[in-house]
C-alpha cells in the first residue's frame, strides 16, 4: 500500500500490537470513474476501518444513534460545530467494535455504500501483504470486493449509517508520489502515502459501469490511527492542478492539507518535484497556518462552500482557495471510538475548483513559484457532535 518501505511498513501497521486494541485504523483510496455510457467522470472512495477491534471481536457492535441526511439546518449544524466533545451526552455507553469496507460516489446524487464484520472474520498476510475481510481484498497494489445494502438493510439497521445500493470492484494501483510523514503524536498518526496514485481497473456502482484510469486526475490514498478522529476535521486535497502561469496541466503536482491537530492542520505537497511538508507535530516556530470554511455570501450567485487555507514559514508562503458547491455535498457521518453515539459528521465533495499560490521567501521579498488552477478537488469539513436515531 505504498512505495518506500518505509511507507509500506507503515500502511500495514494496525494490524497487530497495541493498536488493534481500541480506537480507530482507517485505510482510505480515493479514485475517478468515468460512467461508461455518458462519459461523466465522478469521484470515488474505498475505506477500510478498525474500531475499537478488542472489545467485541466476535461480534459486531454499535454505539451510534444517528441523524437524518444533509439539510441547510444540518449543513449550518455542522459548520458552526455548535456541540463541542464536552457537551455531548456520555450517559448510557454504548461503544462500537467492528471492521468496516465502505465504498461511496461524490458529486450530485451522492451516496455510500457499506458493510461490517467482525473482527475474527479478517485473513491477514503480511508476505506478501493482504487483508481480506467477507467478500473485500486490499493489498500493496490491488483492491477488489463486493458490497450489497438493501432497503430493507437500510431501514431495520439505521446505525449502519450508509445507503441501499450495489458495488463490485477490481482495481490496481500504483504509488507516483507519497509520504511517510504527516502527523505523528500522541499516539495518533496521519499520512498520505498515495499523496498520487494511479488507479485501474473496473468498478460496477449501483448498476452502472466505471472505467477507472486512462485520465490526468490522479487519485490519492492516506493512512489515519489513533485513540479517536480529530473533533474538527478538514481537508483538502487535489491532483488536478493547472499553471495560470504556462498554461499547461501540472502532471507531477498534487497537495493534500488534513487537520486540525493541536489547533493547526498539516500539509504535504509535491510541486513537480519540489517536497513541501508542515507537519502540526512540530515545532509552533515552524510554521503558522490559518483556515476556514464558511458559507458563500447570500449576495454571491452560487450556493458554495468556501475552504480557504493559508501557510507561513520561513521558507515559504501559501495560499489556497476552493469552491464547492453546496449540492455537490454529502454528509458522511462516521461513528467514534469512544461510543455514546458520538459521532463525526462531515460534508464532502469531490467536484471543488479554485486556485493555489505558492511563493518562496528571498531574503526580504516573495518569489511566486507556481499559481495554479485546482481542479476535481476533495474537499472535507466536519464536527464531532452526538446523533440520534
Amino acid at each position: 500500500m505504498g512505495g518506500t518501505n518505509k511507507i509500506l511498513k507503515l500502511c500495514r501497521y494496525g494490524l497487530n500490537g497495541s493498536v488493534k486494541k481500541s480506537g480507530i485504523n482507517l485505510w482510505r483510496f480515493f479514485f475517478t470513474g468515468t460512467d461508461s455510457q455518458s462519459s461523466y467522470l465522478y469521484l470515488f472512495f474505498i475505506e477500510f476501518e478498525l474500531l475499537n477491534p478488542s472489545l467485541s471481536p466476535d461480534k459486531v457492535a454499535h454505539g451510534v444513534r444517528t441523524r437524518a441526511d444533509i439539510s441547510y439546518e444540518n449543513l449550518q449544524y455542522v459548520l458552526s460545530g455548535s456541540k463541542s466533545a464536552s457537551e455531548l451526552n456520555a450517559d448510557g455507553a454504548l461503544l462500537p467494535s467492528f471492521a468496516a469496507v465502505r465504498i461511496g460516489r461524490l458529486g450530485k446524487k451522492a451516496k455510500q455504500i457499506c458493510s461490517y464484520f467482525p473482527v475474527s472474520q479478517i485473513r491477514f498476510t503480511s508476505k506478501p501483504f493482504n487483508l481480506q475481510v467477507g467478500e473485500n481484498s486490499f493489498s500493496d497494489n490491488r483492491l477488489s470486493g463486493h458490497l450489497a445494502v438493501s432497503g430493507e438493510d437500510a431501514s431495520l439497521h439505521p446505525e449502519y449509517l450508509c445507503d441501499t445500493g450495489t458495488a463490485s470492484w477490481e482495481l490496481s494501483y500504483r504509488t507516483e508520489s507519497g509520504f511517510s510523514g504527516g502527523y505523528n503524536k500522541k499516539g495518533t498518526r496521519w499520512f498520505p502515502f498515495g499523496l498520487r496514485t494511479a488507479f485501474s481497473g473496473i468498478l460496477n456502482f449501483d448498476g452502472k459501469e466505471y472505467s477507472v484510469g486512462g485520465n490526468s486526475r490522479k487519485g490519492y490514498t492516506d493512512r489515519f490511527w489513533g485513540d479517536s478522529l480529530p473533533l474538527t476535521w478538514f481537508g483538502i486535497s487535489s491532483g488536478s492542478l493547472t499553471s495560470n502561469i504556462s498554461g499547461r496541466p501540472l502532471f507531477n503536482t498534487s497537495f493534500s492539507l488534513l487537520g486540525m491537530f493541536d489547533e493547526r492542520f498539516s500539509f504535504t505537497a509535491d510541486f513537480e518535484g519540489i517536497p513541501v511538508m508542515y507537519t502540526a507535530d512540530s515545532p509552533k516556530k515552524a510554521y503558522t497556518s490559518a483556515w476556514s470554511c464558511v458559507q458563500s455570501p447570500e449576495s454571491d450567485e452560487k450556493d458554495e462552500l468556501h475552504w480557504s487555507a493559508s501557510i507561513n514559514s520561513r521558507q515559504w508562503v501559501i495560499d489556497i482557495d476552493v469552491f464547492c458547491p453546496v449540492n455537490a455535498l454529502y454528509n458522511r457521518r462516521l461513528e467514534l471510538p469512544e461510543g455514546n453515539g458520538r459521532i463525526l459528521s462531515v460534508v464532502m465533495g469531490g467536484s471543488g475548483t479554485g486556485e493555489i499560490k505558492l511563493f518562496r521567501r528571498t531574503k526580504k521579498s516573495l518569489e511566486q513559484i507556481e499559481y495554479a488552477r485546482i481542479d476535481s478537488c476533495l474537499c472535507e469539513f466536519g464536527n464531532t457532535e452526538l446523533s440520534d436515531i
